[in-house]
Protein backbone atom coordinates (compact mmCIF):
# COMPACT_ATOMS: atom_id res chain seq x y z
CA UNK A 1 0.00 0.00 0.00
CA UNK A 2 0.95 3.83 -0.89
CA UNK A 3 1.96 5.70 2.21
CA UNK A 4 2.00 9.37 2.28
CA UNK A 5 3.38 10.81 5.85
CA UNK A 6 2.36 14.11 6.69
CA UNK A 7 4.08 15.49 9.64
CA UNK A 8 2.39 18.91 11.45
CA UNK A 9 3.70 20.65 14.28
CA UNK A 10 4.52 24.68 15.01
CA UNK A 11 8.39 25.64 13.59
CA UNK A 12 11.24 24.26 15.95
CA UNK A 13 9.41 21.51 16.50
CA UNK A 14 11.50 18.90 15.03
CA UNK A 15 9.92 18.52 11.77
CA UNK A 16 12.93 18.82 9.08
CA UNK A 17 14.77 16.54 11.47
CA UNK A 18 12.01 13.81 11.36
CA UNK A 19 11.94 14.15 7.69
CA UNK A 20 15.95 13.99 6.99
CA UNK A 21 15.58 10.44 9.37
CA UNK A 22 12.80 9.54 7.23
CA UNK A 23 14.88 9.87 4.30
CA UNK A 24 17.46 7.33 5.76
CA UNK A 25 14.82 5.02 6.04
CA UNK A 26 14.06 5.06 1.78
CA UNK A 27 11.14 7.83 2.58
CA UNK A 28 11.35 9.99 -0.36
CA UNK A 29 10.28 13.59 0.50
CA UNK A 30 7.59 15.60 -1.46
CA UNK A 31 9.15 18.84 -2.06
CA UNK A 32 7.06 22.05 -1.96
CA UNK A 33 7.70 25.78 -3.96
CA UNK A 34 8.84 28.76 -2.97
CA UNK A 35 8.58 32.50 -3.70
CA UNK A 36 11.50 33.25 -1.12
CA UNK A 37 15.44 33.90 -2.50
CA UNK A 38 17.26 30.54 -1.70
CA UNK A 39 19.57 30.88 1.46
CA UNK A 40 22.74 29.70 1.40
CA UNK A 41 23.27 26.10 1.14
CA UNK A 42 20.11 25.22 -0.29
CA UNK A 43 19.67 23.35 -3.56
CA UNK A 44 16.56 24.01 -6.13
CA UNK A 45 14.61 20.40 -6.29
CA UNK A 46 15.65 19.53 -2.96
CA UNK A 47 14.80 21.87 -0.30
CA UNK A 48 12.52 23.81 -2.40
CA UNK A 49 11.56 24.39 -5.78
CA UNK A 50 12.48 27.89 -5.82
CA UNK A 51 9.73 29.75 -8.09
CA UNK A 52 8.48 32.98 -8.50
CA UNK A 53 5.23 34.98 -7.60
CA UNK A 54 3.83 34.25 -11.15
CA UNK A 55 4.21 30.31 -11.03
CA UNK A 56 1.68 30.33 -7.87
CA UNK A 57 -0.69 31.84 -10.38
CA UNK A 58 -0.14 28.94 -13.06
CA UNK A 59 0.01 26.38 -11.23
CA UNK A 60 -2.29 23.04 -9.53
CA UNK A 61 -1.01 23.14 -6.09
CA UNK A 62 -2.79 20.58 -3.75
CA UNK A 63 -2.34 23.54 -1.17
CA UNK A 64 -0.63 27.27 -0.75
CA UNK A 65 0.10 29.21 2.14
CA UNK A 66 1.10 33.10 2.41
CA UNK A 67 3.33 33.24 5.75
CA UNK A 68 5.16 36.74 6.30
CA UNK A 69 5.05 37.28 2.41
CA UNK A 70 6.34 34.44 1.90
CA UNK A 71 4.25 32.42 -0.38
CA UNK A 72 4.57 28.06 -0.09
CA UNK A 73 2.77 25.03 -1.48
CA UNK A 74 3.17 21.82 -2.71
CA UNK A 75 2.47 20.72 -6.38
CA UNK A 76 -0.49 17.87 -6.85
CA UNK A 77 1.91 16.75 -9.77
CA UNK A 78 4.95 16.49 -7.65
CA UNK A 79 3.05 13.78 -4.79
CA UNK A 80 1.95 11.83 -8.01
CA UNK A 81 5.26 11.59 -9.54
CA UNK A 82 6.92 10.95 -6.04
CA UNK A 83 4.07 8.29 -5.16
CA UNK A 84 4.39 6.78 -8.82
CA UNK A 85 8.31 6.64 -7.57
CA UNK A 86 7.88 4.97 -3.85
CA UNK A 87 5.32 3.22 -2.06
CA UNK A 88 6.18 5.78 1.30
CA UNK A 89 6.56 9.69 0.70
CA UNK A 90 6.09 12.51 3.60
CA UNK A 91 5.41 16.15 3.66
CA UNK A 92 6.03 18.87 6.08
CA UNK A 93 2.63 20.50 6.17
CA UNK A 94 0.14 22.84 8.10
CA UNK A 95 -3.05 21.58 9.20
CA UNK A 96 -4.85 23.40 6.25
CA UNK A 97 -2.52 21.33 3.98
CA UNK A 98 -3.17 18.29 6.12
CA UNK A 99 -6.98 18.33 5.06
CA UNK A 100 -6.30 19.03 1.84
CA UNK A 101 -4.04 15.94 1.39
CA UNK A 102 -6.77 14.03 3.45
CA UNK A 103 -9.44 15.03 1.20
CA UNK A 104 -7.40 14.05 -2.42
CA UNK A 105 -5.71 11.47 -0.90
CA UNK A 106 -7.65 9.55 1.80
CA UNK A 107 -6.40 6.56 3.79
CA UNK A 108 -2.90 6.72 2.19
CA UNK A 109 -2.56 9.73 4.47
CA UNK A 110 -0.76 9.02 7.93
CA UNK A 111 -0.82 12.39 9.89
CA UNK A 112 2.06 12.85 12.46
CA UNK A 113 1.61 15.80 14.56
CA UNK A 114 4.36 16.88 16.90
CA UNK A 115 3.48 17.45 20.61
CA UNK A 116 5.52 20.09 21.64
CA UNK A 117 5.86 23.45 23.83
CA UNK A 118 7.36 26.80 22.84
CA UNK A 119 10.23 26.27 25.45
CA UNK A 120 11.02 23.50 23.28
CA UNK A 121 10.75 25.30 19.77
CA UNK A 122 12.48 28.44 21.44
CA UNK A 123 15.24 26.06 22.41
CA UNK A 124 15.27 24.46 18.74
CA UNK A 125 15.43 27.98 16.79
CA UNK A 126 18.27 28.89 18.78
CA UNK A 127 20.05 26.24 18.53
CA UNK A 128 19.55 26.51 14.55
CA UNK A 129 20.56 29.93 14.40
CA UNK A 130 17.50 31.94 13.58
CA UNK A 131 17.40 35.59 14.18
CA UNK A 132 15.31 37.08 16.97
CA UNK A 133 13.17 38.80 14.96
CA UNK A 134 11.48 35.94 13.19
CA UNK A 135 11.59 33.90 16.31
CA UNK A 136 9.35 36.23 17.63
CA UNK A 137 7.39 36.32 14.53
CA UNK A 138 7.14 32.90 15.30
CA UNK A 139 6.33 32.84 18.95
CA UNK A 140 3.45 35.59 17.79
CA UNK A 141 2.06 32.81 15.01
CA UNK A 142 2.58 30.24 17.56
CA UNK A 143 0.35 31.79 20.26
CA UNK A 144 -2.48 32.65 17.84
CA UNK A 145 -3.08 29.69 15.83
CA UNK A 146 -2.62 27.09 19.11
CA UNK A 147 -0.13 25.24 17.29
CA UNK A 148 0.66 23.69 20.91
CA UNK A 149 -2.24 21.82 19.97
CA UNK A 150 -2.26 20.86 16.22
CA UNK A 151 -0.91 17.29 16.95
CA UNK A 152 -4.88 17.17 18.27
CA UNK A 153 -5.51 17.07 14.40
CA UNK A 154 -3.60 14.28 13.50
CA UNK A 155 -4.20 10.64 13.74
CA UNK A 156 -1.30 9.84 16.06
CA UNK A 157 1.70 12.30 18.04
CA UNK A 158 5.45 11.63 19.10
CA UNK A 159 6.36 13.44 21.79
CA UNK A 160 8.79 16.16 20.11
CA UNK A 161 10.21 17.30 24.11
CA UNK A 162 13.05 14.73 24.26
CA UNK A 163 16.03 14.24 22.00
CA UNK A 164 15.77 13.41 18.18
CA UNK A 165 16.43 10.08 19.01
CA UNK A 166 13.62 9.44 20.95
CA UNK A 167 11.51 11.01 18.34
CA UNK A 168 13.15 9.06 15.53
CA UNK A 169 12.35 5.31 18.00
CA UNK A 170 8.86 6.73 18.00
CA UNK A 171 8.48 7.37 14.69
CA UNK A 172 10.09 3.48 13.70
CA UNK A 173 7.51 2.40 16.52
CA UNK A 174 4.24 4.43 14.36
CA UNK A 175 5.81 2.80 10.89
CA UNK A 176 5.56 -0.73 11.96
CA UNK A 177 2.37 -0.54 13.60
CA UNK A 178 0.74 0.92 10.65
CA UNK A 179 2.03 -2.30 7.98
CA UNK A 180 4.93 -1.25 6.53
Amino acid sequence: MKRIYVIVGPSGSGKTSLGLYMETLGIVKLVTCTNRPRRTGETDGKDYYFVNDAFFESENFLEKVDYAGTKRGLLKREIDRKLAMSDEVYALMDSNGLQAMKKEYGSMVLSIGLKTDWDTCYRHMMERGDRPQDIERRKTWFEKNQEADLWKQTDVWIDATGTKEEMFRSFDSIRMKNGV
